[in-house]
């Protein structure tokens, strides 16, 4: 009788079923799992022997520093949201898929320094990762939207958008030019008649980060085709002018943001890192089975690899010698001796040229001018921005709202946060969003959490 009691007891226990919310969380932690070991195949036998030659190395590190790359990746999504509703949600996925996930392995890779001596930049972009979530994670902040006639935010971006984009194409001699071929030849020409820190540059940074992808996610959204095309046109004259590949990426990166924001499902991060590992895994058979780079090197490479290898480089240029913001705009303001550009300086050493101007993340920019805990610094005032758009998308437009956020965290990659502000256009969209209100109550969904 006792034996029949435990046998139904155990019997009892091992029939129930896990909670549906636990089983996602746990497949997502595999699917995660997966996506690294996938990108880490890639990066071995593929973007390691394609970009060899500007310190994409492959110096495999001791066991166990790979399995804590695989602890540090994974974890993560302990805590992250399933279904993604706010804009900081996008934000932080996109930052998860594309920044800390090659920061946890790649580094190891690219230098030939101690993986033991390299482990506290690695610790410290993680612990700057987690004080971004959990500072995203808490309650919405409440803001009171001004009323503005939406016809008017409308007219003006339009105007905005389709002037300046005339300004650049003039200064191209209105020639179109879509090719991928000359984009270097382009960039230096762009940079010798545009020089840097100046007006013009100012402008056309604005165009590309900020009026363009405002125009293209309140097109899709409203399905206002006149800011559709006035996105399209602001792309295809930056593209003609300057050749930057992220550039012609634009609209194709909003179109996705737009209809994952729309989407609201409750497999969102499971669609997401699936999709991550299904696309690094396609642009690996291209490489593998027909000999074509060019996927690899637009996505694999150009937006996760290079992320984890920037972050590598900066530290190795500056962990000896801070330069505390010499290079930055503020410098002379703030009585700081002036630097030289960073990103010239640590492109001069791994990028093509002596005139490279090597991307650098918030985290790799922060690392150079204060240390380690510019680290985490970097990462506490991304979280703060992102809450800001968490409230603004309560009242506001949640959709548009959730598409920026992404592209803001695609800046963040590759810019610094300083840069963000000013240059890439923090300094328009941020008030535009806050004047922006809702075409309608659909819009709002999930934006309260």
């Amino acid at each position: 009788m006792g034996f029949q009691q435990l046998e139904g007891g155990r019997a009892s226990i091992f029939d129930r079923t896990l909670p549906r919310a636990l089983v996602l969380r746990l497949f997502a932690m595999a699917l995660a799992g997966l996506y690294c070991y996938i990108l880490n195949f890639s990066y071995q036998h593929i973007e390691s022997s394609l970009f060899g030659y500007i310190g994409f190395h492959y110096n495999p590190p001791p066991t166990e520093f790979l399995w804590l790359g695989y602890a540090l990746a994974i974890l993560p999504i302990a805590w992250l949201p399933m279904q993604p509703t706010r804009p900081s949600d996008i934000a932080v996925l996109l930052l998860y898929s594309m920044f800390l996930v090659p920061v946890c392995f790649f580094p190891f890779h690219a230098l030939k320094t101690a993986p033991a001596e390299m482990l506290p930049l690695i610790l410290w972009t993680w612990l700057s990762f987690v004080s971004l979530s959990l500072v995203c994670g808490s309650s919405n902040w409440k803001i009171k939207q001004p009323e503005v006639r939406d016809a008017l935010l409308i007219g003006l971006l339009f105007s905005l958008t389709i002037g300046v984009s005339f300004f650049i194409a003039a200064l191209n001699g209105f020639q179109v030019s879509l090719s991928f071929g000359d984009i270097y030849e382009r960039r230096l020409a762009a940079r010798d008649a545009v020089p840097t820190g100046g007006l013009v540059g100012y402008i056309t940074s604005l165009l590309a980060f900020s009026f363009a992808p405002l125009s293209l996610a309140i097109g899709f959204s409203r399905k206002n085709y006149a800011l559709i095309f006035a996105g399209l046109f602001a792309v295809v004259c930056i593209f003609s002018f300057s050749g930057t590949k992220s550039s012609i990426l634009t609209p194709l990166l909003i179109l996705i943001l737009f209809t994952f924001a729309k989407q609201r499902s409750r497999f969102g991060t499971l669609n997401w890192l699936a999709g991550f590992s299904v696309f690094v895994t396609f642009s690996s058979l291209v490489w593998t089975q027909i000999q074509n780079p060019a996927l690899s090197a637009a996505f694999t490479n150009r937006l996760i690899v290079s992320r984890g290898i920037s972050l590598a480089h900066f530290w190795d240029v500056y962990r000896d010698r801070p330069i505390y913001m010499g290079d930055s705009t503020l410098a002379s303001v703030l009585s700081i001796p002036p630097a030289p550009a960073k990103t010239y300086a640590v492109g001069a050493i791994y990028g093509f040229s002596e005139q490279d101007n090597y991307n650098a993340s918030i985290w790799a920019s922060a690392y150079a001018n204060f240390g380690y805990v510019g680290i985490v610094i970097a990462g506490v005032a991304a979280g703060i921005v992102l809450k800001l758009y968490n409230a603004l998308s309560v009242s506001g437009d949640r959709i548009v709202t959730c598409a920026m956020a992404g592209m803001l965290a695609m800046v963040w990659s590759d810019a610094s946060f300083e840069g963000s502000l000013v240059t890439h256009g923090l300094v328009f969209t941020l008030p535009y969003l806050f004047l922006l209100k809702a075409q309608t109550h659909e819009n709002q969904g999930d934006a309260v959490g």
